[in-house]
């Protein structure tokens, strides 16, 4: 396992949703309405900073501004005031 899935708290407090998540095998769950996170996207800060945006880029499923740049199932940091648009990757690394 790696580290930083070790670290995770059960349950666990994403800022991406408003209820407790619970982990499972495929990601983490919510108990109370139909949500959930891939395993991936658990682990992952929720707002960046990038250093060409003035404003905190947000995880997000799809941006309908990317203009088919990026693979649907990629997940995407971006800024909806701006409209920038990047991968996780050059997010944080």
């Amino acid at each position: 396992m790696d580290a930083r899935c070790a670290s995770l708290s059960d349950p666990l407090y994403n800022r991406a949703h408003e209820h407790p998540l619970h982990l499972t095998d495929s990601g983490a769950c919510c108990k109370q309405c139909d949500f959930t996170l891939k395993p991936k996207r658990a682990t992952l800060p929720v707002l960046v900073k990038y250093k060409y945006d003035p404003h905190p880029l947000t995880l997000e499923d799809d941006y309908p501004y990317c203009m088919g740049l990026y693979p649907s199932d990629q997940d995407l940091y971006g800024c909806t005031e701006c409209k920038t648009v990047i991968c996780v990757e050059c997010a944080i690394g």
